[in-house]
């Protein structure tokens, strides 16, 4: 049998001892809520940011909930600059909320090297949700 090592776990291991960065290895797990009041002026390609993510961080995983959303809502999950990051969701009518496993979605070194970013949400259809329909979510990320 064989036993192998995390990255990670080598440079702790190695000799001399690789540091390791503090989002990593026992970093502090942060959440930014967020809620926002559609004024159904939203169009196709528009973004609307809904948490301010500090430098260095990684983001883990979020949540999201649309109050009365469009018949056809699409909308892009990700971060200024990179709006479906992290993903683009199909809301569809009604109410709608996703909790979203990012494992599948989050590249290798996700961290944020901005001194200004934002989480934020790119519309991505013309039906996105009805005036006064409510977005409400956390976004929860690692920092040192």
């Amino acid at each position: 049998m064989v036993t192998f090592n995390s990255t990670q776990v080598a440079d702790l291991i190695a000799i001399p001892a690789v540091m390791q960065r503090p989002r990593d290895l026992h970093g502090r797990v942060r959440v930014g809520y967020f809620n926002y009041t559609v004024v159904n002026t939203e169009n196709d390609g528009d973004i609307i940011r809904l948490v301010k993510l500090p430098k260095g961080c990684r983001v883990l995983d979020f949540f999201f909930y649309i109050e009365d959303a469009g018949v056809s809502s699409v909308v892009g999950c990700g971060i200024t600059g990179d709006t479906s990051r992290y993903g683009d969701y199909d809301a569809e009518g009604g109410d709608s909320h996703r909790a979203v496993g990012l494992a599948d979605k989050v590249p290798d070194d996700t961290a944020i090297a901005d001194d200004i970013t934002y989480f934020v949400m790119e519309v991505e259809s013309a039906d996105f949700a009805n005036a006064g329909s409510t977005i409400i979510g956390w976004v929860q990320y690692s920092i040192d």
